[in-house]
């Protein structure tokens, strides 16, 4: 009897210790079972040392231990190892989605590059195939956001498609007056559903979505069928819009690189636009889908009825929508990408609350300003960059090309004049490709015209020429006065502000 009481003691510390080694290994570092295994034995070995020696523990073989990691849990494994969200995903139900009741109670999210090609609004240089980031409501089968551009999918892509699906859509009839019906959906999803595209996966998309209280929900790996809606969309787009458009299929262009105006009369981007947005709110909002059992546009009225849609202040939105950063607060304000951001408020900030560290919003499309949060009267302080002329509507993007280009044939400890220096340089080489595009009749071979329109940003929320981007850096001059750089900064305001002549469409 007193055998087997000490037997069973000794067990039960055994069986702590496989426990707190079972514990070692699911945890982030993601050691291997047989390093878990050799973290038991540790234990057990540092505890003999305090045993005498007929009351020794004795190491479970290896086999035995893989066998109880085994036994764990898969969901409660993956979950401690690769995080929650991961876990989700692995183990989701393939069952029945819930009963949809209202709009916006389930939005599926999907990018495609078009099958169409199109060219610059002023010099006919061809950009080639956008991008389109596109949402549905799963309800109603109502389009409730888009976003086009040469931005591969990325945080930007999803944030501006985000903007587009919150936002009331008024702005669109006054951009295309043609326009017949209102695009009535607007507000603030429920259920955002993606696949697992790498963009999804971003730390910032998390908080903007935490922030706007969407909750999210991620197909496994090649089960498209659960986001059906949105790749039928796709199929529909491509089959009923694309199809007809004069740019739709240009193998030569796309497999030679060759361009004839005379041959390959594709549309301009801000023609496009219009064609897309007309075929949208007057097209396929109006009529029957899904075998003829719903019109998108009253069963999105219908849809909204009882459980009208949330919507958020356009200010507080466009904070909400940039990247989430911490930085120390020091004098001189936060520096951010080598960039530095400073005001009296900012320093009146750090006279309050020393240099600690802040949590501030950057706009991954416009570097001239970030939000500051001030935690004691919980609101944002905006901040422009210190030098503005330089950061005022640069992406991004942008400013990791000049950087790079900065780094490359500058110098590789550059500093930031040599980042304005490669901005200027950069700008000039467009210049000067469209100048060689122009001399050669708007003929001849298509370079990679797509990374100058992503350069020159060229989407539906800014402009249809690269041209714009280069023709406010204007001519490089030497030593410039006082009232020419004057000059020079409001024809930079006004140029991005002009609108695109339409005059002549077909």
């Amino acid at each position: 009897m007193k055998q087997g009481n000490h037997t069973g003691r000794l067990a039960n510390e055994v069986e702590e210790f496989i426990k707190e080694a079972i514990d070692t290994y699911k945890t982030k570092e993601k050691i291997t079972i047989h390093e878990a295994w050799d973290n038991l034995d540790g234990f057990i070995t540092n505890a003999n040392k305090e045993r005498p020696t007929e009351n020794q523990l004795k190491t479970p073989s290896y086999e035995i231990f893989r066998q109880r990691i085994k036994a764990e849990s898969p969901y409660e494994v993956m979950k401690a190892r690769e995080g929650k969200r991961k876990a989700d995903i692995q183990f989701a139900s393939v069952g029945m989605s819930p009963k949809l009741e209202r709009a916006l109670q389930r939005v599926e999210v999907d990018h495609t590059k078009l099958d169409v090609f199109v060219l610059d609004d002023e010099n006919l240089l061809p950009l080639g195939r956008p991008w389109l980031t596109t949402s549905i409501d799963a309800l109603s089968r109502s389009i409730t956001g888009i976003y086009i551009s040469f931005h591969p999918p990325s945080f930007l892509s999803l944030t501006k498609l985000l903007k587009s699906i919150i936002t009331p859509k008024s702005y669109i009839n006054e951009r295309y007056p043609n326009i017949k019906n209102p695009w009535v959906c607007s507000g603030v999803p429920e259920l955002f559903v993606f696949d697992n595209g790498k963009e999804f996966w971003s730390k910032d998309l998390e908080i903007v979505l935490a922030e706007l209280n969407i909750q999210t929900q991620y197909n496994p790996v090649q089960k498209p069928w659960l986001k059906g809606k949105i790749e039928r969309l796709y199929g529909t787009i491509n089959k009923k819009l694309l199809v007809s458009l004069p740019g739709k299929t240009f193998s030569n262009i796309i497999e030679k690189g060759e361009y004839e105006p005379e041959k390959n009369a594709v549309i301009t981007f801000s023609t496009f636009l219009e064609i897309l947005y007309t075929w949208i709110v007057d097209v396929y909002q109006q009529q029957p889908v899904v075998k003829g059992t719903i019109i998108p546009d009253l069963a999105w009225k219908e849809g909204i009825l009882d459980f009208p849609p949330r919507h958020v202040d356009p200010k507080r939105l466009d904070i909400i929508l940039g990247r989430t950063k911490y930085s120390k607060l020091r004098r001189g304000g936060v520096q951010y990408s080598n960039l530095h951001y400073d005001s009296d408020e900012l320093a009146r900030l750090r006279g309050r609350i020393g240099s600690t560290q802040v949590m501030y919003k950057v706009d991954p499309d416009d570097l001239g300003h970030i939000h500051v949060f001030d935690d004691s009267n919980r609101r944002y302080i905006k901040v422009l960059a210190v030098d503005h002329d330089y950061a005022n509507g640069l992406s991004e993007w942008q400013h990791k090309v000049h950087k790079k280009y900065a780094r490359k044939y500058i110098r590789d400890k550059y500093q930031h004049d040599d980042v304005v220096a490669a901005r200027d340089a950069i700008q000039e080489l467009v210049k000067r490709e469209i100048d060689n595009w122009e001399n050669r009749g708007r003929k001849g071979k298509v370079g990679a015209t797509a990374k100058a329109a992503r350069y020159g940003r060229v989407a539906d929320d800014s402009t249809g020429s690269i041209t714009d981007i280069v023709s406010i850096a204007g001519p490089q001059q030497q030593n410039p006065s006082e009232q020419q750089k004057t000059d020079q900064k409001n024809e930079a305001k006004t140029g991005w502000d002009t609108p695109t002549d339409r005059t002549g469409w077909s």
